[in-house]
């Protein structure tokens, strides 16, 4: 998860989790991403997005069954070094671990 990755779930926290909530990482990673732009005035622009992704502990575990799915809008304010972005997402399908259905993120330049 992460403002550059699957935005519904933030750094570290998709995926594997060990007894105490904590994200343990894996070797086996797919993300799936759509973004439409929409400029309005000036450097004011906003997004509509759609994050699909999932970490498996190994290869072997790989279930596209298992893909959260996030869906969420953005407020973009274009600058020199790349947009600022405040994008406000919801986990369609049930968070995973102590991940919030609802995730406010403030990141600098675009997703992908």
């Amino acid at each position: 998860g992460g403002v550059s990755t699957m935005r519904g779930y933030r750094r570290h926290t998709l995926g594997p989790v060990d007894s105490d909530l904590q994200p343990v990482g894996g070797e086996a990673r797919l993300l799936l991403s759509g973004e439409v732009r929409q400029p309005i005035a000036g450097p004011l622009g906003v997004a509509l997005f759609a994050d699909s992704g999932q970490v498996w502990a190994t290869r072997h575990d790989i279930d596209l069954a298992d893909l959260a799915l996030a869906l969420g809008t953005g407020l973009l304010v274009g600058t020199p070094v790349g947009p600022i972005r405040l994008d406000l997402t919801c986990n369609v399908t049930e968070p995973q671990g102590n991940a919030a259905r609802w995730l406010l993120s403030l990141a600098v330049g675009h997703p992908f």
